[in-house]
């Protein structure tokens, strides 16, 4: 959506400058203004072209292309008014040159690159008015462009604070939408973007995982004799129990009512063994028992985060049996 709302501005701009090369043209009576008409359609179609780039190849414009293209388009606006004065020689009022700046000031995200770019616009303008001459003092010139350069300054000082507040709104917006409310863990959407992102992690740097599904037991007694309340309680404290995994960089939500979900990566298999009897001490700690199914990736296998919980939550079932049912075991024994 943000791209989009890019290019349908450079598009903007595009047309803008259409329009001005040709009432330039057409209605300017300075003399020479063939010249500058002639840039203004040159910069329209620049701007087209990366507007039609903007919208239909936006992977090409990457981290290390973006400042590249911001500077050209910034260079190809900015000579615009200094081309006018360059052939019309009219140097003031330079009405041009001091929305550039502000423009400047105002649309190129990078800092040093906007400074630059203001500066050499400022140089080549009081260098054009003391080459061409004014009405006015140089002074006066100066002045002009200083107010433009202050205007840019405090425009840019507002977006970038704005932007930062974006920024962390958006992250914030984010976080919410990943997380469980009644325990701060990860939720089902959480866990299935981390989640991958941690086994594509593991397998392409050959360290060992796990996946855990956890299953509290008993919890719709708990709710039926003491009231929603108390099994909130329950949830709560069970989320507490594996709120530690997410300070020590593991993966821990909720994904149901009582049905909870651990990932665990370590550099070593006895280290994410370690991980995985620390996950069991905490849980098994609780007031109300657990059920815990585990899974891990096997080699020759297809490997997916869907299969391993899959996986994971068949064991937890079988441990969940087991657990009410223990004469079954000894009957298959």
């Amino acid at each position: 959506m943000a791209d989009d709302r890019l290019a349908l501005t450079v598009g903007l701009g595009a047309v803008l400058f259409v329009v001005v090369g040709i009432v330039q043209l057409l209605f300017d009576t300075a003399r020479d203004v063939w010249a500058p008409s002639a840039v203004a359609l040159v910069t329209a179609l620049v701007l087209a072209a990366e507007c039609l780039m903007l919208w239909r190849r936006r992977t090409v414009i990457d981290r290390f292309r973006a400042p590249v293209l911001v500077t050209m388009t910034a260079v190809v606006v900015g000579i615009n008014p200094l081309v006018y004065i360059a052939f019309t020689g009219i140097a003031y009022p330079a009405i041009g040159t001091l929305l550039v700046i502000v423009a400047l000031g105002a649309l190129v995200p990078y800092r040093w690159i906007a400074v630059i770019l203001i500066a050499l616009v400022n140089v080549a303008s009081a260098g054009f008015a003391v080459g061409f001459g004014t009405d006015v003092p140089l002074g006066s010139v100066v002045l002009q462009l200083v107010k433009a350069d202050v205007l840019a300054v405090i425009i840019a000082l507002t977006w970038r604070r704005t932007e930062s507040r974006l920024h962390r709104a958006n992250d914030l917006i984010t976080e919410l939408a990943i997380t469980d409310d009644l325990t701060g863990l990860l939720n089902r959407r959480g866990i299935g973007e981390r989640g991958h992102v941690a086994l594509d992690n593991a397998l392409i740097e050959s360290r060992p995982l796990v996946v855990g599904s956890i299953d509290v037991d008993g919890l719709k007694q708990v709710n039926d004799s003491h009231g929603h309340a108390a099994g909130d309680q329950v949830i709560e404290a069970t989320g507490a129990a594996l709120r530690w995994l997410l300070d020590a960089d593991q993966l821990a939500a909720r994904i149901g009512g009582d049905e909870f979900v651990v990932v665990l990566v370590a550099d070593s298999e006895s280290r994410l063994r370690d991980l995985q009897a620390r996950v069991v001490e905490s849980v098994g700690s609780l007031s109300q028992p657990v059920s815990i199914g585990w899974a891990v990736p096997r080699v020759g296998e297809t490997i997916t985060l869907t299969g391993l919980l899959s996986e994971s939550d068949r064991n937890m079932l079988d441990e969940k049996r087991r657990r009410r049912h223990p004469q079954l075991d000894s009957t298959i024994d």
